[in-house]
């Protein structure tokens, strides 16, 4: 049930939604990576490479559970019923996805061609997290 205080017109959050947006999307964006950050921080150590690979999808969840959280505010149930129904109805044909196959192909090609030609510190590696 959202909030009346919240949800009434003349609340702050419904006078400056994107203010709100993105105030509430930094937050979540930033502690998300100091939640992934802190831990050795907080031991006093250098914190492992992986720690910035991970910190890019903890961040990456402020946009999306902003706006979700918002529209619960803003629009209550039926306004969460309407956004997922219009994420889900969205069909798209399976051609605009080959493009999504580019920078991974060259860069591998790149990768590949250094490593040939160059050195072979520029071997890929095989970085199942980053797909």
């Amino acid at each position: 049930m959202p909030s009346d205080r919240l949800s009434k017109p003349d609340s702050i959050v419904a006078r400056h939604p994107v203010t709100a947006y993105f105030l509430l999307t930094f937050t979540i964006s930033w502690l998300g990576a100091l939640v992934v950050a802190a831990p050795p921080l907080l031991r006093h150590e250098p914190p492992p490479k992986i720690t910035g690979i991970l910190m890019f999808p903890a961040m990456l969840l402020g946009p999306s559970l902003s706006g979700i959280f918002l529209t619960w505010i803003l629009d209550g149930p039926t306004g969460l019923r309407d956004l997922f129904s219009r994420l889900l109805g969205v069909r798209i044909p399976l051609r605009w996805f080959a493009p999504l196959l580019i920078p991974p192909v060259l860069v591998l090609t790149l990768l590949l061609t250094l490593k040939t030609f160059v050195s072979p510190v520029y071997t890929p590696n095989l970085f199942l997290m980053g797909v």
